[in-house]
């Protein structure tokens, strides 16, 4: 279904009409032409798209714990290098030129808070500042430990379970970390890691799988990993 030029806004309260629309098909034919004034020009139109755009990432990176890691003027330059870098590259032939800028502009932003998100948690071994390695071992060992009865389970639930975590493939790592200590949702998971909600739920589906495997082993046979 393609959408029509005048339904298409930049999520503020600014609406483009058709008359703008039009104005951004014309610049945006002569820019992919190399017209570098034309090009200017289009940047200039469609900066309150470059605003919304970033304003809507801002809110996103708020609620994905970055609000220290993203400047507000930072995601709204590169909203507006990603409108400089597509005017060269539009083709009038795939489609009109509005749609084909707000859609690409908003995945360069969530591409941006993916890259932002994967400097701060890397994920890399459950060792991080702040008694991280030590608050998900606790979270993900009371977790698991819910399902077994007695104390007993419970201590076979939290030992070793740093070290069971750090066993766990990078991806599952990452997802468990930002489940019990960033308390992120999948959709907050899937932004961080680059992935969708829906593959987020079954990466940390069988992450508690292999950790819930590993306390049955604890449980039954008294196997203590090494710290």
């Amino acid at each position: 279904m393609t959408a029509r030029n005048e339904d298409v806004h930049d999520g503020t309260t600014r609406r483009f009409g058709e008359t703008e629309a039009v104005r951004v098909e014309a610049m945006a034919r002569l820019a992919a032409a190399g017209d570098d004034r034309s090009r200017r020009q289009l940047v200039e139109l469609l900066d309150p798209l470059a605003n919304g755009a970033a304003r809507r990432a801002r809110v996103r990176a708020r609620r994905l714990g970055l609000r220290d890691d993203v400047d507000l003027e930072d995601l709204v330059q590169e909203a507006r290098m990603e409108i400089w870098r597509l005017a060269q590259g539009f083709d009038a032939a795939r489609g009109p030129a509005l749609p084909y800028f707000v859609v690409r502009v908003g995945a360069r932003l969530r591409h941006y808070l993916t890259s932002v998100a994967r400097r701060r948690w890397p994920g890399q071994r459950v060792s991080w500042e702040g008694g991280g390695a030590a608050a998900v071992a606790d979270e993900v060992g009371a977790y698991l430990a819910r399902e077994h009865a007695g104390a007993s389970a419970r201590d076979a639930a939290l030992a070793g379970m740093e070290a069971a975590l750090n066993a766990l493939p990078v991806r599952q790592r990452r997802v468990v970390y930002l489940t019990f200590y960033r308390r992120l949702d999948d959709e907050g998971i899937g932004t961080a890691l680059g992935i969708s909600p829906v593959a987020a739920r079954q990466l940390r589906r069988r992450a508690l799988q292999n950790l819930r495997a590993g306390v049955g082993q604890w449980h039954h046979s008294g196997y203590r990993p090494e710290a």
